[in-house]
């Protein structure tokens, strides 16, 4: 997906954001890939240096000379304070430092650069904003008035018709699967959640508006459209054809989605991610890992991106379902 050339248009980008961060000569230093295990490995030796010199000094067991292990003892200590006292100080920095990497990445520039990468294998795509604020708000999000912050979004075309994907983050304390809840409110619990979403606004939807909303629970081996949807029996547009299409888009992008079409927007809840645990398989758009070492953050952009391209593409797999079906 990302070819050489591409590699090298990001390791100029990350060079051009490093030399204007990491200047001075305690940067550089700070910034060596092998600082903190030094410091740590040396605050180890010196903490063993100074236990074992200690009990070989006032311990009657050893037949040592003593005399040398106290100094030696000493010295050890007061290495290991000022060695920790510096690592303190040395990560203190490196989060300075870390924090002036991110904030020195531009806008403008990593749209560029998404945009230059996609163009030969998603040319159809074209982004022209990353921003925190929906200009095409989801409408079948359930309101829930606790906490919620919006994450990245992408704002874009995609064949001509606008789109926002990204994702809201929440604090609540209700359980949540998928839009209703599913256990009652736990005061003292609190639940991370990520809600992933894709939203478009076209006037190709004009006559064919309708609304499917996942089930919270579900026989998994049951691949049927009334074992995993609510929908309005009654809705004309919610065809066999439909219904078949939306069940082989879930074997091929294992998602399960929610979707809202109304006469000039879709609205699509792509996934509903628990963070509780930390261990998320469903990462915000533009989520870079920071790293101060800059084959370590090359590494990093490429598998941001790789994730990027393919959370729009299982998203547009669903997008292009809608308007086959329009």
């Amino acid at each position: 997906m990302i070819n050489e050339e591409n590699s090298k248009q990001i390791e100029i980008a990350i060079d051009n954001v490093y030399q204007k961060v990491i200047i001075k000569k305690k940067d550089r230093i700070v910034a060596w890939q092998w600082i903190n295990l030094f410091f740590y490995l040396f605050i180890m030796v010196s903490l063993f240096l100074t236990i074992f010199s200690f009990v070989v000094t006032y311990d009657l067991h050893f037949q040592l000379n003593k005399t040398i292990f106290l100094p030696v003892g000493i010295v050890a200590f007061l290495c290991f304070i000022t060695t920790t006292t510096l690592i303190i100080f040395i990560k203190k920095h490196q989060k300075d430092l870390t924090q002036q990497i991110k904030n020195n990445f531009d806008i403008t520039s990593l749209i560029d650069l998404y945009n230059t990468i996609f163009a030969n294998i998603m040319p159809d795509v074209t982004i022209t904003d990353i921003t925190t604020k929906w200009t095409i708000t989801p409408t079948n999000h359930y309101p829930i008035n606790e906490f919620k912050v919006n994450d990245k979004i992408i704002v874009g075309k995609y064949q001509n018709i606008a789109f926002n994907i990204g994702s809201i983050s929440q604090a609540t304390t209700t359980v949540v699967d998928n839009l209703e809840p599913n256990l009652m409110p736990k005061p003292y619990n609190t639940q991370y959640y990520r809600y992933l979403f894709l939203t478009v606004t076209t006037s190709n939807f004009q006559n064919n508006a309708f609304e499917i909303n996942r089930k919270n629970k579900y026989p998994k081996n049951n691949l049927t459209f009334d074992n995993f949807f609510w929908y309005d029996q009654t809705n004309p547009n919610i065809t066999p054809t439909l219904k078949t299409l939306i069940l082989d888009n879930m074997v091929t992008t294992t998602l399960i989605p929610n979707i809202k079409v109304t006469p000039k927007a879709l609205s699509l809840q792509l996934a509903t991610i628990s963070t509780n645990s930390w261990i998320d398989n469903c990462d915000s758009l533009f989520n870079f890992n920071i790293s101060l070492n800059k084959n370590v953050m090359l590494d990093n952009m490429i598998e941001t991106i790789k994730h990027d391209y393919q959370t729009l593409q299982k998203s547009f797999v669903w997008l292009n379902l809608i308007l086959k079906h329009n």
